[in-house]
């Protein structure tokens, strides 16, 4: 009973000094408070976290690594999707071992934040560099069809 009525009264206080100075608002992230206890909720979803994105980390560098492969004996500029995806499989693979580790040290929260972004950076890039093969792709079938097309109709007249 002791601990909670300190707490109680820490939290008074702390509710004190921030609405007695309009001008200062005091906000704190889950990175910025060690006293911070996670719900269990919270954890739970970090665990989950954890689990699929090892998971789905793992899973995006082995085809990553066939893409690579495959890239290699078609073109050589063919494997830079799959060296990007091995890229976004270890960011998300980190991410994911950071949000396991949050319970325990609260700087992995920052830690899983950067690895997701970067993760979801890398993903934006290789969606840009699909979507722009694409277009030359339909281009080039646009151009070699036209081009057939001109000239079957010289063979028949």
């Amino acid at each position: 009973m002791d601990n909670q009525e300190n707490n109680q009264k820490l939290g008074e206080a702390e509710s004190f000094s921030e609405s007695s100075s309009p001008a200062t608002t005091v906000t704190r992230s889950p990175a910025e408070s060690d006293e911070r206890q996670q719900p269990e909720d919270e954890l739970r979803l970090y665990r989950k976290i954890a689990g699929w994105g090892k998971f789905s980390g793992i899973m995006l560098i082995i085809s990553g690594v066939f893409s690579t492969v495959g890239g290699l004996f078609a073109f050589i500029v063919g494997a830079a999707p799959g060296v990007l995806q091995i890229f976004i499989g270890i960011y998300l693979l980190k991410s994911a071992t950071a949000a396991g580790n949050i319970e325990a040290d609260q700087k992995s929260y920052k830690e899983m934040l950067d690895y997701y972004a970067k993760y979801v950076q890398m993903t934006g890039i290789l969606m840009i560099i699909g979507i722009a093969i694409f277009v030359v792709a339909l281009i080039f079938l646009f151009v070699v069809g036209v081009a057939f097309y001109q000239e079957s109709n010289h063979l028949y007249f």
